[in-house]
């Protein structure tokens, strides 16, 4: 219990001493990590501009950047527009998959262009998606808060011959933080449809939500859940320990 209760604060040292390395170097002893990061950075998202306030408990180890072409990136290229529109006018609905081109199509009349008839007219969007590990209310962020069996549950050493090997259930990858970056429309080259600030900001709304199944879809939290373990495996194995397992148990 003691031993546990003095490990665990040191690994989360650990891995906010190695981001800090990864930080300042971007590798850690020849294995090169260029997608990790904890730190907090100012950015701007959608219609809003803050200094983002950072949460030591995410370690962020998966990024994904999407630039994508609203509507068309989001329903199939063979799609029939006016037969949609058609549908729209007379208030029809249809199956799910339809449900959902119909919802397509009034987002692009709330953006004030219709693409049955204004066929040039779309918006470019840049996309920024981060996943990785939360260790709050876990044993990683305080484990006096837990007993014996909690601490078992998360982390248990083993001594094998002269070496040590230590077994660990890590949270689940999750998504944890996703933004729309502010739209530039003089970096591309391609025509822009003109939009308010609050017809920008209702299509984000309206889009963050399936751009995040998106890059599900695309395995962000897998890789996530990788980098996370490759991570933590180095820092460990270079603290000493002979082995690292991972326990596949979800708690």
């Amino acid at each position: 219990m003691k031993f546990k209760s003095l490990i665990l604060p040191i690994l989360f040292t650990l891995l906010l001493a190695a981001v800090t390395f990864l930080f300042l170097d971007r590798y850690v002893v020849g294995l090169s990590l260029p997608r990790f990061s904890l730190f907090s950075r100012k950015s701007s998202s959608a219609y809003t501009a803050a200094e983002e306030i950072g949460d030591l408990y995410l370690l962020n180890t998966s990024e994904y950047r999407l630039k994508l072409i609203f509507p068309y990136d989001f329903v199939d290229r063979d799609l029939s527009w006016w037969a949609l529109r058609e549908m729209y006018d007379r208030g029809l609905s249809g199956d799910e998959q339809q449900q959902e081109l119909l919802r397509i199509y009034k987002a692009c009349l709330d953006c004030g262009f219709d693409p049955a008839v204004d066929v040039y007219e779309f918006v470019i969007l840049n996309a920024v998606v981060k996943a990785g590990i939360n260790i709050s209310g876990t044993v990683f962020s305080n484990p006096a808060l837990f007993g014996e069996g909690a601490l078992n549950s998360y982390m248990m050493v083993e001594e094998e011959g002269e070496g040590k090997i230590v077994s660990l259930h890590l949270p689940p990858a999750e998504i944890t933080e996703m933004y729309i970056e502010d739209r530039k429309p003089s970096d591309d080259n391609f025509p822009d449809a003109r939009m308010t600030p609050a017809q920008w900001r209702d299509l984000v709304d309206f889009l963050e939500p399936r751009i995040r199944d998106r890059v599900v879809g695309l395995g962000i939290l897998s890789d996530a859940d990788e980098n996370s373990r490759d991570l933590i495996r180095k820092i460990l194995t270079d603290s000493g320990f002979a082995e690292v397992k991972f326990r596949e148990r979800k708690l």
